[in-house]
């Protein structure tokens, strides 16, 4: 992840979170 001047854009925040739920839910439907 990138920080430029030590800040994190809106967009930024709302790819990562994407990201986390995504990884979240992949895992999850790996368990049966």
């Amino acid at each position: 992840m990138l920080l430029i001047d030590g800040k994190k854009t809106s967009d930024d925040i709302k790819a990562e979170l994407r990201q986390r739920v995504a990884f979240h839910k992949l895992h999850i439907g790996k368990v049966p």
